[in-house]
């Protein structure tokens, strides 16, 4: 590790009486810090930063699992997430934490994020996701606790998890792909109340219920020109599986707008599943969605 000094520059002067007068206080200035030409990990370069700090990220795989702790840094590849990678397979933990009160100014941007369990974890922040890929995770790509995160143009792909799973959170999110991820595209728990606009559905799969969105216990997520397309929802015991495209239970009520199923499959409810719920939609189209057993658009119990 490069033994780096900051520097910092003092700007304290205010005029009274004509004088200047020099009143103690200072301004630090942002350093941008560069993994690995001054430090060759990029949980070292975090631990060296201050707030306002910007730290990028060389292309290459970086096999380690870090944590923001905090901070208020601006952490970016050069090239994006084709070319830069942090890998966290067999390390038994989150590739990303984010668990120490990052606010918006907190960002994150361009890396593909694998082999984590999650890929990223985010409790009691809300920090600002973007240009990211969540593939080939050991769990979820993402896993939100009480947790707020903005999220723009990143992708949840084959995870084995859901793509993003959100408990008692409310996450926003644009132009996000959530594709072939094993238990859910996304998982909506107990409350949570995302914000998802152009988003894309596709092949993601699921075990009984919400091949492509699950929304359980009083989650009532808000949905505005999404596609969902070739979600499966499967059992072991058919028919007994619900909801290809979304699957909704227990008092939870989406609102969707100008939102549309095609192509979706489970025995019942293959575009829509609804159990003691009930969305609002607008202006959706439901096509072609074939149920093994009953209900192919959309299903109201």
């Amino acid at each position: 590790m490069l033994n780096r000094e900051k520097t910092r520059q003092v700007t304290c002067a205010a005029i009274a009486g004509g004088l200047m007068l020099l009143i103690g206080a200072s301004l630090a200035c942002a350093d941008i810090i560069n993994v690995p030409d001054d430090y060759p990990t990029i949980q070292e370069a975090i631990d060296a930063a201050e707030d306002g700090d910007e730290i990028i990220v060389a292309p290459g795989t970086y096999p380690e699992a870090i944590d923001l702790l905090g901070k208020a840094v601006w952490l970016h590849s050069s090239d994006g997430p084709d070319v830069t990678t942090i890998e966290a397979t067999g390390l038994g933990s989150a590739a990303v934490t984010c668990a120490n009160l990052e606010a918006d100014d907190t960002v994150f941007e361009g890396f593909t994020v694998t082999g984590g369990d999650p890929g990223m974890f985010i409790q009691y922040s809300y920090p600002t996701v973007m240009d990211c890929v969540f593939s080939d995770n050991e769990g979820d790509g993402m896993f939100c606790l009480a947790a707020d995160p903005a999220l723009t143009d990143c992708q949840f792909t084959a995870n084995s998890g859901a793509g993003m799973f959100n408990e008692a959170s409310s996450p926003v999110l644009g132009d996000c792909h959530f594709s072939e991820n094993t238990a859910s595209g996304m998982h909506n728990y107990s409350f949570t109340n995302a914000t998802l606009t152009n988003c894309t559905f596709t092949a993601n799969s699921a075990r009984h219920d919400g091949g492509g969105m699950r929304n359980d216990v009083h989650s009532s997520p808000a949905l505005t020109s999404c596609v969902f397309t070739a979600n499966v929802a499967t059992s072991p015991y058919p028919p007994y599986a619900y909801g290809g495209g979304i699957a909704n239970g227990n008092d939870s009520n989406p609102t969707l707008t100008n939102c549309t199923f095609v192509g979706n499959t489970s025995p019942r409810g293959a575009g829509m599943y609804n159990h003691n719920s009930s969305p609002a939609l607008v202006n959706c189209n439901f096509t072609s969605n074939p149920a093994t057993s009953w209900g192919g658009g959309h299903v109201q119990l």
